[in-house]
């Protein structure tokens, strides 16, 4: 496996490290960092180790866009829809929808122009 599909979960598991570590410090950040920053990188991680997980079982160099669709409206329905019912903790939010969205985007641009140059083996 590439070491640069690595460095891309790397960095997107210090970023999302780094919100999480202000939020629970309860370090002062900007209303969208600690609202909405780990929502935008949610998908984007999941779907780089997915990645790698499919390229090692199913031989797959990049996941389709209706893989990527399919683990968008997953997380969306899961996080926004289902757990606010059973938990306080969690909060149906129509921007954490647009954040999931947009990192699905970045996602896909980032597999489509960067990764699929690079082999993953």
């Amino acid at each position: 496996m590439s070491k640069k599909i690595y460095l891309y979960i790397a960095i997107l598991s210090v970023l999302y490290s780094f919100q999480l570590l202000c939020k629970f410090q309860n370090i002062s950040t900007p209303q969208w960092f600690s609202s909405y920053f780990a929502d935008l990188l949610c998908l984007p991680l999941l779907l780089l180790c997915t990645l790698v997980v499919m390229k090692k079982i199913k031989k797959i160099e990049v996941l389709s866009w209706q893989m990527i669709l399919f683990t968008l409206v997953y997380v969306s329905v899961v996080f926004e829809f289902i757990l606010p019912l059973y938990s306080n903790r969690y909060t149906a939010d129509k921007i954490d929808l647009i954040m999931y969205t947009a990192g699905s985007i970045l996602f896909y641009v980032l597999q489509k122009h960067i990764l699929t140059n690079t082999q993953l083996n």
